[in-house]
């Protein structure tokens, strides 16, 4: 006897269920970062003009613990021109998402940063030039949550296929057994 049909097909089958579909949220949610990443590396580029940055500490009150914390804010503004239109833009790069948990990392990102009024290259996209950021490239973190999550349906549907060959394979046996 197929030790599959010891553990329980229906059991099996929701394992497989559950984990397709948390792949499939998994590139459902990640997947789009990616994609838009790679296409931020052939946006077209112009000139763009740092015109504010700051970092600032947010308190944030823990359910658990009760007391507050700090995350620190990285706030930055810059203006770019397309097509003879003035844009404004806030965003660095797509992994960058703005809180960052200690102020000396916030120091460092704002440091980073061209100083108020220099000029430097700003990638916009060309069908939505309102759209922009400073530096290209897929965010590390989506790339490996999409990666998870495509594991996660190929591994999710090798369980369920072979689960199906399994219940088969057992069905055949039965009809041929008196």
């Amino acid at each position: 006897m197929n030790p599959m049909n010891l553990v329980g097909p229906a059991i099996l089958g929701s394992i497989a269920a559950a984990i397709i579909a948390a792949g499939g949220a998994g590139l459902y949610y990640n997947l789009p970062s990616v994609v838009e990443g790679w296409r931020s590396s052939s946006w077209p580029v112009t000139a763009g003009t740092m015109l504010a940055k700051k970092h600032w500490a947010k308190y944030v009150e823990s359910e658990s613990s009760r007391k507050s914390k700090a995350n620190h804010v990285v706030e930055l503004r810059y203006a770019y021109d397309v097509g003879g239109r003035r844009y404004e833009g806030d965003r660095e790069q797509l992994d960058r998402v703005g809180t960052v948990w200690h102020s000396s990392a916030a120091e460092q990102v704002v440091a980073a940063l061209p100083a108020v009024g220099a000029r430097f290259d700003v990638r916009y996209d060309p069908h939505a030039p309102e759209r922009s950021l400073m530096h290209p490239g897929a965010a590390v973190i989506d790339v490996m949550l999409a990666l998870f999550g495509a594991a996660a349906v190929l591994g999710g549907g090798w369980l369920l296929q072979a689960l199906i060959r399994s219940q088969l394979q057992w069905h055949r046996e039965m009809r041929g057994k008196p």
